[in-house]
This record gives structure tokens, sequence and C-alpha cells, in this order.
């Protein structure tokens, strides 16, 4: 992406604390069979952590349930559901509470961040955030790594034998959610490209709206097309990449292209500048840290194939 929806000029900064606390629809009710615990992680991805919870639980992974991933740099507070009492959890735990059902995918309202910056100019910061009163909803840089991106293509080309040296060579596991997040991981791609497009023209004939306003295209078999200027230019995008939709596996689906920015809070002490602020589910908060810092930011998250991180 090369598109802002601010116009305030970069401020260099260093990532030195990034902070998500999950948000979970509801809250469990204290009976039941499943007990859902909260939890905080760091170093380790989601799928990092479910591994080692059913190992310490001597349960199958598959009976870890939880409501959305997070990266693995991340300092994360979060919800998981286990079929057995928790004893011996192998992370730290605030609460265990019976509930009568597994936790989902998506059973969610979105996260809480406390990002803290380092700058030499902590007053840019500031205006520079103050500003943001809803951000472009991309795919933040953790979604792609170093090769997703190109793997993906050719598994949704259906070029599948290409696609498996270039796994092989980055040491990604020949497993289906591996399969399923390089696909996922192009899909995101490509909305990106559409997202970037329509920064600065939000709103455009044809659109398809949804709870935020105008939706983008995660591409699928049967995403449906919005009529207009809104539907070409999406349409342009899957001819320029020599694809079409009945190539994708999946149903494919629309997504907000701008979110909310809500809850913004912001403290300065000395060279940092400590942000809170809250997102809808499946938003990155580096579209936030984009916007101020113009990408002049360093100490993010490291890029990595999906077989790391």
């Amino acid at each position: 992406m090369k598109n802002y929806v601010t116009d305030t000029p970069g401020v260099r900064a260093r990532l030195r604390q990034f902070e998500v606390f999950e948000v979970p629809k509801h809250i469990p009710d204290g009976q039941g069979d499943w007990y859902w615990v909260l939890f905080e992680k760091e170093g380790r991805s989601t799928y990092e952590a479910v591994g080692e919870i059913a190992n310490t639980l001597k349960i199958d992974r598959k009976d870890v349930g939880y409501a959305g991933l997070k990266d693995k740099h991340a300092k994360t507070i979060q919800w998981v559901s286990v079929p057995v009492k928790p004893e011996n959890f192998p992370f730290r735990k605030f609460v265990a509470i019976r509930n009568r059902g597994k936790l989902r995918i998506g059973v969610l309202w979105g996260n809480w961040f406390r990002i803290v910056l380092e700058s030499a100019k902590p007053g840019k910061v500031v205006n520079a955030f103050e500003r943001l009163e809803r951000i472009p909803n991309g795919f933040g840089p953790q979604r792609f790594g170093r090769n997703n991106v190109e793997i993906g293509r050719l598994l949704v080309l259906g070029r599948k034998k290409e696609a498996m040296a270039l796994m092989r060579k980055f040491r990604i596991p020949f497993e289906k959610r591996f399969f399923i997040f390089l696909v996922d991981s192009y899909t995101s791609y490509l909305f990106n490209r559409v997202l970037d497009r329509r920064i600065h023209a939000p709103e455009l004939d044809g659109d398809l709206n949804g709870k935020f306003g105008p939706t983008g295209p995660i591409f699928g078999r049967k995403m449906p097309f919005p009529t207009g200027v809104a539907g070409e230019m999406e349409k342009d995008i899957l001819q320029e990449e020599g694809i079409n939709l009945s190539m994708f596996r999946g149903k494919g689906r629309r997504r907000a292209l701008f979110v909310p920015l809500i809850g913004k809070n912001v403290k300065i002490n000395g060279n940092k500048v400590e942000l809170k602020f809250f997102l809808p589910k499946g938003s990155y908060a580096t579209m936030v840290l984009r916007e101020i810092t113009k990408e002049h930011f360093s100490g993010l998250f490291p890029s990595s194939s999906c077989g790391s991180s």
C-alpha cells in the first residue's frame, strides 16, 4: 500500500511496547463442561500457544478453542477454552471459568491496544494520532511475511507443485492450516490493493456497504461484486493478476474498507508516547502506526513466513 487517509508528515518512531487485550462477545457463565481461561502470552503465536496448552493438559489441540489469532511478537491477554480443569497451565492465567460451550473463532467484539512509541518528536506523534478518526482496514505486514503472497497466488492458480517447492524451501509444513493461511495471505494482499485505490475515493458508485460503510473484496468463488465504478475497479485487479473467482476454493466475503478508531487515549512521558485505542475484530493496529509514522518506524514485527510466525 502507498496511500494514507491523513496528510500529516510521517514521524520517525521506534516501537517499545505492543500489548493486546481481547474482548469476547460474551463472558463465561460459570456453568458447563468447558473452562474458559484468560491468559497472557508473549513470544508465541496463537497456534504455538494452543500446542503448548494441549501438550501440558494432555488433550487434542483441536479441543483448545480460541476466538482470534494474535501475533507472536506482541504481549497479548486472550481467552482459550479447554474441556478439562486447567491445572498446571503453561502460561500465566488470570481466571478460569466454566462455560456451557467451547470458544469459537469470531466470538469476539475486538481488541484494546496499548502501544508505546519512542520518538524525538513526541508532540507530532500525538498530533497525528489525534487527527485519526478512522483507519484503512488493511491487513498488516505480519499477515504476509517474506513469501506468503507468492505461494498463495500459485495455490490459487492451481500450480501446487511450484507452491509446495517454495513451501519446502522456506520450511513451511504441508499441513491444511498452512495451505489455508497462504491462500488467505494472497486474498488479503488483493484486498489491500483495492483498499489502496479506494483511500482517496472512499465512496464510489455501486458500493456494497456494511456496518462501517463501503466494503472491499475478500475474493472467493461466491463473493458478490458491487455494480458501477466500485465493481469495475475490483474486476480490474483480478484481471491484472490473471485470475478469476472460479479459481478460489473459498466462498469469499466482503470486508469493511475503513473502521472507526474508538476510545482513543494518549499520554506523553519524555520522548515516549503511550497510545490506547479499540479496534473491531479483524482490524490491525499496525494500520494506526502506519498512518502516524508513514512507515518510518522500526522495532515492529519482523518479516517471516507463516512457517515461523
